[in-house]
């Protein structure tokens, strides 16, 4: 699928922290995997959709809502799983799809 259609498909989806309908932003999977750093951004298919409320929240490390690092970390791996098997399910992601690093 096209690097633009991927990134369309996650807007359309609900939000994986808080279930808030579309339209979704596309979250880049961020400190893990060495997917991410100084400079560099996870690959597309590596997104997540988060509304822009739970987006920003994720960013700033808003402690009401994640208590720490590993608690955002763990969640990140729950929504690119779940959104991943979504994206395969429906045809939306094929294995020549994903390129880059790989866990």
């Amino acid at each position: 699928m096209a690097k633009n259609n991927h990134l369309d498909w996650i807007r359309s989806l609900e939000c994986s922290e808080c279930g808030k309908p579309r339209p979704s932003e596309p979250h880049h999977l961020s400190g893990q995997f060495n997917m991410s750093g100084v400079g560099k951004k996870s690959p597309d298919w590596a997104t997540m959709p988060l509304c822009n409320k739970c987006h920003r929240a994720f960013h700033e490390a808003d402690r009401r809502k994640w208590k720490d690092k590993e608690d955002r970390m763990e969640d990140q791996r729950y929504w690119l799983l779940s959104t991943l098997i979504q994206a395969i399910e429906e045809g939306v992601l094929v294995a020549g799809d994903i390129k880059g690093p790989i866990w």
